[in-house]
């Protein structure tokens, strides 16, 4: 793996935890022991690198940028898991208004 390819992914791992993190803390309460804090925070910040990877893999699919997809990636990774239920809504939406019409 060159050089210019590992620079590209640990930016995109850094926007995926730090998206993750600002997702996670925005979202949830307090925990009430250090232990759920520190399990909450790393069971967030994968999903939400999960769904980063998934986002970013579509969108340079779509557009083949990899700076534009990396930016729609960090949109996900601080949505995390919201962001598949609004995929998902979004694409029954289609699906629907296609069956009507």
């Amino acid at each position: 793996m060159n050089n210019e390819k590992l620079t590209f992914w640990a930016w995109f791992l850094f926007v995926a935890i730090v998206g993750g993190f600002l997702g996670y803390v925005a979202k949830n309460k307090r925990p009430s022991t250090r232990k759920e804090l520190l399990r909450g925070l790393a069971i967030g910040v994968l999903i939400s690198m999960f769904a980063a990877y998934l986002t970013f893999k579509i969108a340079f699919f779509f557009f083949g940028n990899e700076d534009v997809s990396v930016a729609i990636a960090g949109v996900a990774a601080w949505m995390g898991a919201d962001a598949f239920l609004t995929l998902e809504k979004w694409v029954t939406t289609i699906f629907n208004t296609k069956k009507e019409g």
